[in-house]
């Protein structure tokens, strides 16, 4: 993914956060078009849309794996995010530890709005993050330190939300991240 320019967005309740413009694919090879980049335009949030969003790290998991998500907060590319969703702690030294989380969405939200990367304290290495959608690839990107995506997912229907990740070194054993992960009905 070419370098891009930034853009601030501002939540309620959180720390802004920048914005990658352009698509969140390298070669065609990541997102599908149900994965839309937020660019630079932003629009406001209703107030009263705005209470009905939740946040994933509200949901409990149906299934995980040994290495799941913890919520708790993390720096990702200088922001803070008080909201976050953190891979867990890695355990022994074997390539390509493996983690994912499923939830269940219940087909009662349009939209998930998330920035995917890795904390700012990761080691200089990388992760490969996957979004599927009741089984469907919607989103599939490495991410390194300072190199965030901000994705806003079509989630429109969709019973079962499944985020997965494999970071490139089990040695040096990055945190990954998922940002004030919003979904909106």
């Amino acid at each position: 993914v070419a370098d891009s320019p930034t853009t601030p967005v501002s939540h309620p309740g959180t720390t802004p956060h920048p914005t990658a413009t352009g698509t969140a694919t390298a070669a065609g090879a990541g997102a599908d078009p149900s994965a839309t980049d937020t660019g630079g335009d932003q629009g406001g949030t209703p107030p009263s849309a705005a209470a009905d969003e939740q946040s994933l790290g509200d949901s409990t998991p149906t299934d995980t794996s040994l290495f799941s998500l913890e919520r708790g907060s993390a720096a990702v590319d200088g922001v803070q995010y008080d909201d976050a969703l953190r891979t867990g702690a890695c355990y022994g030294g074997a390539d390509g530890y493996d983690g994912y989380a499923e939830y269940n969405l219940g087909k009662a939200y349009r939209t998930l709005d998330v920035v995917i990367g890795l904390d700012d304290n990761s080691p200089n290495a990388g992760m490969t993050f996957t979004v599927l959608a009741d089984g469907k690839r919607i989103f599939r990107e490495r991410a390194t330190v300072g190199k965030p995506f901000h994705p806003r997912f079509d989630v429109s229907g969709v019973l079962r939300l499944r985020v997965e990740w494999v970071s490139d070194s089990g040695g040096s054993c990055p945190v990954g991240v998922l940002g004030d992960p919003t979904l909106i009905p």
